[in-house]
C-alpha cells in the first residue's frame, strides 16, 4: 500500500506542478485550501489565501459576476498576482455534500503570464 501512495503523491505532485490551472477550495466564504500552482502562476505561497475570503484575490468587479454562475458553468475574471497585476483566467466551480466548494482557474491564453 505505501508504493501505492508514494506513486499517488508523485503523479499529484507532477500534475499540481505543470497546470496551467489553480484549485481553490472554500468553505463558506474562506479559503481552506489552494493548489500549489498558484505560486508558480501568481506568485503567492499555496497557504497564503488560507483563512482568508477569495473575494480578496479575485478582482472587485468580477466577483459578484463569478457568484452568479452555476456550478460548471464558466467566466472570465481577473485574479491578482504578488505584483498586484491582473491575470485573467475562467472560472468555475462544483461543491460537494459538506459544503466545500472548488474553484478552478483556468490560465487564459492571451494572458502575460501564459506567454
Amino acid at each position: 500500500l505505501s508504493s501505492d501512495l508514494y506513486e499517488t503523491a508523485v503523479h499529484y505532485r507532477l500534475l499540481s506542478d505543470n497546470t496551467r490551472d489553480i484549485v481553490i477550495a472554500t468553505r463558506g466564504d474562506a479559503v481552506v485550501w489552494t493548489s500549489p500552482s498558484i505560486t508558480r502562476l501568481l506568485g503567492w505561497p499555496s497557504t497564503y489565501w488560507n483563512g482568508t475570503s477569495l473575494n480578496a484575490l479575485v478582482h472587485s468587479e468580477d466577483w459578484r459576476l463569478a457568484l452568479s454562475v452555476r456550478a460548471g458553468e464558466q467566466v472570465p475574471v481577473r485574479l491578482k498576482d504578488r505584483a498586484d497585476i491582473d491575470v485573467w483566467f475562467t472560472a468555475q466551480w462544483s461543491s460537494d455534500a459538506r459544503g466545500t466548494r472548488a474553484w478552478t482557474f483556468s490560465l487564459l491564453p492571451l494572458s502575460p503570464t501564459a506567454l
